[in-house]
């Protein structure tokens, strides 16, 4: 997967999110990475924006290397 379609997700969830209502739930953009041993040890990514240790989440998106999608899953709740 290319990072520019990664950018082009995240751009996306920023504005379909809106930034009024997550600022006053105190919600942070998080980004996190690591080596998926229950995937054949493929490197992993995700993209959340939510409440930090809750599951408050607004929007998910990941990546796994290797991938031949076209383009990051992304879930807006």
């Amino acid at each position: 997967m290319k990072i520019s379609t990664l950018i082009a997700v995240v751009t996306l969830g920023f504005l379909l999110g809106g930034t009024g209502m997550a600022a006053a739930q105190n919600f942070q953009w998080q980004a996190n990475a690591y080596n998926d041993a229950g995937n054949g040890g493929k490197y992993t990514a995700h993209l959340t924006q939510g409440v930090p240790e809750t599951d408050n989440t607004a929007f998910r998106a990941s990546c796994q290397a290797g991938s031949s999608a076209r383009f990051a899953p992304a879930v807006f709740v």
